[in-house]
């Protein structure tokens, strides 16, 4: 069991090293996109989902998500300016997380996989990999609803 969860455990590292940083206005977006969800730990959450919770491995072994006022008004449509913050954690009572996805709906920013940016930080806020980003579409086209979200599924 061990085996595995330190397999899991270097498999996410080594697909966060290898992600793209985006192009230079995806980073920009992504620099203005930290410093908006400051203080994000103060969010709500989606219905049901609150707390730390199991995750499914593609994030972490445990994850927590709060979303932003504009999300939590209309949970099923998520509209733009919608503000998904997970944090990612390896083992239970970790006083930091290890990483932090956000997606943010932004109009027009990609319309095909409707209009998600998708950004992955470090604890301390450096970028890790944002914009349309292979693994974030793919794994996110599944969900239902065809919104590219799994909570209000």
């Amino acid at each position: 069991m061990l085996r595995y969860a330190a397999l899991a455990t270097g498999l996410f590292l080594a697909v966060a090293s290898c992600s793209s940083t985006g192009t230079a206005p995806d980073q920009k977006i992504a620099d203005e996109l930290w410093a908006q969800i400051q203080g994000f730990d103060a969010w709500g959450h989606f219905e049901g989902k609150e707390g730390i919770r199991r995750g499914d491995g593609s994030h972490g072994k445990f994850i927590q998500t709060q979303i932003n006022d504009i999300a939590a008004a209309d949970q099923d449509v998520l509209p733009p300016g919608s503000i998904l913050v997970k944090s990612n954690y390896r083992r239970t009572g970790q006083a930091e997380p290890d990483s932090f996805v956000v997606m943010q709906r932004r109009t027009g920013y990609d319309p095909r996989h409707y209009d998600w940016f998708y950004a992955t930080y470090s604890p301390s806020g450096k970028i890790m990999q944002a914009g349309v980003t292979d693994s974030c579409v793919n794994c996110h086209r599944a969900a239902g609803d065809g919104d590219y979200v799994f909570y209000n599924d």
